[in-house]
Parts: structure tokens; sequence; C-alpha cells
């Protein structure tokens, strides 16, 4: 029996030394199969050895599906092809016998198995990934890059930080006349936000870029609508207050995600597939805990949610962690294990953007008594310097955190953006977005809503910001290095054509003196 291929993946998600998430959409009365086999070579043998699984589609999440393999850690390889089978064909058929030929190269994945826990390994890290409007269409071209570039240095995995669909932009498969007029709307149903993310993970470069390196995704803003918060949507069954946005869009926004990003994350942890078929039948998901942790190799990662818990800036209690959350990142970085600590933050702990009002303030900069308070917490308990993995801004660079108090002090904090940007290459020119540099501070931080208004040299806080790196504007992606002792750092262009490699920074492995 010949096997369909499934209309988008296989995605690799969520990684360990003996297992791996496998996640793919199918299509309506279709289940889902798989066959994977471990081996030492980069290919399969497709006459032996394979074990296989089938397993069903949830229509609830767009006719996605998510399974959880595991294998043998020992072997170098592993090797997973994925198809659609009718859902009226019998349990009993033997799987071995189907048209597994039949099925294209894009049905195949392979993955290099996990490093031991002390072992050298490195990774990607990317945000705002625009898939670009008509001929200036140039979203997919920064994954080739990337491939590329894995070729040459066996990553070994990658974190997608924000923005990886920009739901309330026009898919734009022509090119519209004035295409900002349109952006910043989003959908109007949960097809319109299933149908954002199908037209973009379809992309060709981006689908091979998933089914070779597991994936590890947050959302930022724009798969739910341009700047969101918790706060600023209207109550559970509330008609208001009028400024308060529908809470409709929110519901459709975080059940895309987690069809297409969420699923395939730690998110659904410990994994099964009835744990994911609960949560995706559920209609509060807005109430869902989104932040996670993984580890890989000598590192811990905590990947944080900078959106769901958010209230009202301008008090001094305001929060952009909500306690729950806060307590995890605490419990997290103050953990002695003598791995490094990594905190992805979708929007950066710092620089700050030079603004004096809240309304255009996006970042911790509105929140800066629960940023202070977290950084009192690293000073006074972390043992090992966390380092922050942030993108958002539109720009690359490495500053550090550092404390006038406690010279030992040094949080490093790496941001990368954008994959693409839509304004029709603009960032590959440059130009017309230098002006953003220029708004991005150094020196102290405000400690207090108060001392927004103040220009950094008049502030007179505990920490201040210094630039490691020059800020890099082109579309671009950041390799991590990470070894016993140091990380490197390298900016790459997201240009095949350009030269990459823009700068490197090194960072040694830190233990605070007084711990």
């Amino acid at each position: 029996m010949r096997l369909a291929p499934p209309t988008h993946g296989p995605i690799l998600g969520h990684t360990t030394s003996d297992k791996t998430r496998v996640w793919l959409r199918g299509a309506r009365e279709h289940d889902a199969v798989l066959r994977w086999q471990t081996n030492d070579l980069e290919t399969p043998n497709h006459d032996e050895g394979w074990r296989y699984e089938r397993f069903a589609l949830l229509p609830e999440l767009d006719w996605v599906g998510v399974t959880e393999i595991e294998f043998e850690g020992t072997s170098r390889y592993l090797h997973i092809e994925a198809g659609l089978l009718p859902s009226a064909v019998a349990d009993s058929t033997t799987y071995a016998g189907l048209d597994w030929a039949s099925l294209g190269e894009g049905c195949r994945a392979r993955l290099k198995c996990t490093p031991a826990a002390e072992g050298e390994f490195s990774f990607f890290l990317g945000s705002c990934r625009h898939r670009g409007f008509g001929p200036w269409r140039s979203g997919d071209q920064v994954f080739q890059t990337m491939l590329d570039e894995h070729l040459r240095n066996d990553s070994a995995f990658l974190i997608l930080c924000g923005d990886q669909v920009y739901c309330d932009h026009p898919i734009g498969n022509l090119l519209p006349v004035l295409p900002a007029v349109h952006a910043n709307r989003p959908p109007e149903s949960l097809g319109g936000y299933f149908g954002k993310y199908r037209n973009d993970f379809a992309l060709p470069n981006f689908r091979k870029v998933l089914r070779t390196l597991p994936v590890y995704m947050i959302f930022d803003d724009h798969e739910i609508r341009d700047n969101w918060a918790g706060y600023k949507y209207r109550a559970r069954g509330a008609s208001g207050p009028h400024e308060k946005w529908p809470r409709d869009t929110l519901e459709w926004g975080l059940r895309s995600y987690l069809a297409y990003q969420g699923s395939h994350s730690p998110v659904v942890s410990p994994f099964s597939k009835r744990r994911l078929a609960e949560l995706a039948s559920e209609d509060d998901l807005a109430s869902h805990r989104w932040w996670y942790r993984f580890d890989w190799g000598c590192a811990q990662f905590m990947v944080l949610d900078t959106r769901s818990d958010r209230t009202e800036p301008g008090p001094p209690d305001a929060v952009l962690l909500g306690e729950e959350q806060m307590a995890a990142l605490k419990e997290f970085v103050c953990e002695d294990t003598g791995c490094y600590k990594f905190v992805v933050s979708p929007v950066p702990i710092a620089p700050d953007t030079g603004s004096s009002s809240l309304k255009h303030v996006d970042t911790w900069r509105a929140y800066p008594e629960q940023r202070r308070e977290l950084l009192d917490f690293i000073v006074e308990k972390a043992p090992i310097i966390p380092v922050f993995l942030s993108g958002d801004l539109h720009l690359s660079r490495v500053v550090s955190i550092r404390s006038t108090e406690m010279p030992s002090l040094y949080v490093p904090c790496v941001m990368s953006s954008a994959l693409n940007w839509f304004i029709f290459g603009v960032q590959e020119r440059g130009g017309p977005l230098g002006h953003l540099t220029g708004h991005l501070e150094d020196g102290p931080l405000p400690s207090t809503i108060d001392e927004l208004k103040l220009r950094p040299r008049q502030r007179e806080g505990p920490y201040f910001v210094t630039n490691e790196t020059e800020a890099l504007l082109y579309n671009n992606f950041v390799h991590v290095s990470v070894s016993a002792d140091r990380l490197k750092v390298r900016t790459i262009r997201g240009n095949a054509k350009k030269q990459a490699g823009t700068w490197s920074f090194e960072i040694p492995r830190v233990r605070l003196e007084n711990k």
C-alpha cells in the first residue's frame, strides 16, 4: 500500500539521550505512521532493523500529531521516516509491507544522538522569522545558510525564541500595494491562525532544518498580535472594558501555537498522547503554563513566557513574570549543578531602548523593580552566572549586566534577531534601520519607574550595561559553542551570498566569588 506524505513535517522536537518527539501534520481521515532505526551510518538499512508506530492526528490542532519514540542512545544516528495512512486501514496491517520507498526525502529525518553529560556541543539561536512579501520574499534563505553552517560545525539543536510566525501580518502571496497598512491585524478566526502556520511552515529550507535539528520554540508577541500581554485581554465571559481586547484572539493564537510549536516541546511534560489530547480539548489555554526547562550536555535551559503573566506597567508591584514562574526561575538559577545556566527570555532583559513613555516599552524596561529583584537574587544566590538568550529587537548584539557593588558579577545577554524582516530586504542593506542602535542604552539600568525619565548618566542604580560587540542589523542568527570552561558566541549573516562570521565573543564559565 502506498503511503501519502505529511502535509508538514516531520519536525524533531524535545530530545534527550534516548528519546525524541516527532511532529507532523496530516489530513482528515488519516493516521500518522512512523518507522525508525538507529545505527552508526549516515543512511539507514532499508531492509531490516526498523521499528514502527501508528498514531492519531488531532482535529482540534489542525490535524497535527506528535509521538515520543525511544532509541538506542549508544548509536550515532537515529533515522526516521513518516507517512500518512487512511484511518480506515485496519490496525492489523503489516507496516513493514507498506510502500515506504514512495515517500520523498522531505518525509525523512535524521538525528545525531546527544553528547555525554560533559560533552562539548553547539546550538543555533534565532528569532523574528518573517516570510516576506511578493518578489522580495527572502524569509527562507536564512535557513539554507543555517544548514550550510550546520554541515561545517555539526550543531546539536535550534532555539527559536519568538515571532516564528507573524500571525498579525498578511501572507502576501501577491505583493500588496501597502503591506504595512495590513500589518498588526490578528486573524478573525482560529482557521485564520492555522492558515498562517500552514503557509509559513511549508517553506522548504525551514522544513529541512526542522527535520535535521531538534527545535525548541517559545512565542513572543506576533504569534498572537503585536505587543500583546495578559493584562490587555478581557476576562473570560466579560464584554468590557472597551479598551481591553476580545479574548478569542488570545485563545486562537495559543491553540495554533500549541499545534505547531508547543506540542513537541517540554510544555507537555511528561509526554503522552493522552495528555496532549486533553490539552488540545481545553477551552482556556491562556491559563496553561507555557514556560519550560530542558537539559543538554553540560548545560541547562529555562525558557520563559514573557507575555502571559504581565500586569499593567506603572505601579511598583507590576510584574512581567507571574509569581509561579518567577519562583521557578529563581529555583533554576540557584541550583548548584555545576552546569551552565541559560535563560531564554524572548524580550531582552538588557539592553533597554531609550523611551520615557511606558506606552512604547515592550521589554523588561517597563518592569524595572522585578528586573532588579531578579538581578539581586543572582548576586546573592546564583552559584554560576546565568546567560540570557533573547531576540525581539531586530538586531544581534552581546551586552553584559555588571554591578557597581560586586565587580565579579557579569551577566551576559545574547540577542539574536531578526532571521528575516519584511520591509523588502531593508535589513540586508542595513542603513534605514541604523537609527535603532542610537536608541539602545548603555550605562546604569533604571531601578524604578521614575528613573525611566532620566538619561542613563543621571541614574545611580546598582546595575549597568556595557556593550561587548557591535550591533548587527542584517538578517542573521547566532551560533553558540559550549565547552567545559567557556562559551563562544558568533553571529552569522542570513544571506548565503554574504560573508558569515561577523564577530565572535568568548564568555568564561565563572563562579561567583562569594559562592
